[in-house]
């Protein structure tokens, strides 16, 4: 069983999991590490994340690089809003009428209750 996060800092998303028991209380018995195991996760993941945005991996990230990095979010929130726009426009007739919106966002709300619902019921294994 894994645990998810997602996080928003610093104008980036961040999505990722954990391992099963991260962040929990250890054992009585059992010595607690220095670090906490899902904030090693976290740190590791803000590690990769630095260095996928810092390009020339010289240890710093430039206002180009961070530029870059956030024009690559924008275009791939582009193509998820025009693969939205086209998953609305049920009848292809290029707009979008007030049925095919509420259909869509309800149906898209459904969806999240049911992750929602599988990850709560995850939780309790």
């Amino acid at each position: 069983m894994r645990k998810f996060y997602f996080f928003f800092a610093a104008g980036c998303a961040f999505f990722g999991s954990f391992p099963a028991g991260a962040g929990e209380p250890a054992a009585a018995d059992t010595p607690a590490p220095i670090v906490d195991e899902s904030e090693q996760s976290y740190q590791n993941m803000l590690h990769k994340k630095f260095l996928e945005i810092d390009k020339n991996q010289d240890g710093h990230i430039s206002s180009e690089e961070y530029k870059t990095y956030n024009d690559e979010i924008e275009k791939r929130r582009r193509e998820i809003m025009n693969k939205a726009y086209l998953d609305m426009d049920r009848n292809n007739d290029g707009k979008i009428s007030e049925e095919e919106f509420l259909e869509r966002i309800n149906r898209r709300r459904e969806e999240i209750r049911k992750m929602i619902k599988d990850s709560a019921a995850s939780f309790g294994e």
